[in-house]
């Protein structure tokens, strides 16, 4: 009788590390994709940044510097 109880925790605790490996890396390969995914949109955000620097002030503003008053 005790056998019949002993045998099937002894096998639990025996598979429970190769259980908790297999949900380890699984969890491993969703981190993995979410951070590919994560790069993805981080590389698509830089390239909309337009490389023209643009200077929204330059039709108001002249390039010649500010004349003095005379006193």
């Amino acid at each position: 009788m005790r056998i019949i109880l002993i045998a099937p925790a002894i096998i639990a605790l025996l598979i429970q590390p190769a259980y908790s490996l297999d949900k380890f890396e699984v969890q491993e390969k969703k981190a993995a994709q979410e951070r590919k995914e994560l790069e993805q949109q981080h590389k698509a955000t830089l390239d909309r940044i337009p490389t023209k620097k643009s200077d929204p002030w330059g039709s108001v503003r002249s390039n010649e510097p500010p004349k003095k008053k005379p006193n």
